[in-house]
């Protein structure tokens, strides 16, 4: 598995654009406002996007779902107790983004443990509510990276005061990552620098 990085405003927002080498398909996670970046990218190196995959349903980071998936005929997936969010949307007052986002539905949700494949790349999803009801991350085992969403940043952790939000379930999803994760998995997070388990000791006293 390789991976690219995009990061957009207005919020740093971090975009991945994620792909197998060998058979040249791959994906976009959490579009945000970076997905221009993302496809124009996957061009030059004559990628196949074959899915969008959201680690929760927040607009900042879904606000480009709709022209991903219109650009690239991928399938969106969303896990399944924020799929509702992706109706909602349309519907929330965004002052920190330049427009609403449009109607788009998922053609996938997923659930704790399943798989995503897309040529040889597997991303096994971690369910870690708190941020959200159905925030996720995804795993690459065989190169130990962590696509976190807003869950773990570095030294901290993402906003649990929004609607859906819980402290307490994200106190169980950091340490769910922390203890079951190997503590080299490098951890890429929706905002900021990457970081890695190791470094999260912090996470031990919560």
């Amino acid at each position: 598995m390789k991976f690219e990085r995009f990061v957009c405003g207005p919020l740093e927002n971090n975009v991945f654009l994620v792909f197998c080498e060998k058979t040249k398909k791959g994906a976009i996670i959490d579009p945000a406002l970076g997905s221009n970046a993302a496809l124009n990218r996957a061009k030059e190196l004559s990628l196949k996007v074959k899915w969008v995959l959201n680690t929760h349903g927040h607009p900042d980071h879904t606000i480009e779902d709709p022209f991903a998936k219109k650009e690239t005929g991928a399938r969106l997936a969303i896990h399944k107790l924020d799929e509702y969010r992706l109706s909602q949307n349309p519907k929330v007052v965004t002052p920190y983004l330049s427009a609403k986002q449009e109607p788009v539905a998922a053609e996938s949700t997923f659930k704790d443990g399943d798989k995503i494949f897309f040529g040889t790349v597997s991303l096994k999803v971690i369910h870690t509510p708190g941020h959200t009801e159905g925030s996720s991350c995804f795993f690459e085992e065989k190169t130990k990276t962590l696509f976190s969403g807003d869950t773990l940043f570095s030294r901290t952790y993402g906003r649990t005061d929004f609607e859906g939000g819980n402290a307490e379930q994200m106190k169980q999803s950091l340490k769910k990552l922390y203890n079951s994760l190997p503590k080299e998995t490098l951890v890429c997070p929706g905002h900021g620098e990457f970081t890695k388990i190791e470094k999260e000791k912090w996470i031990e006293e919560i």
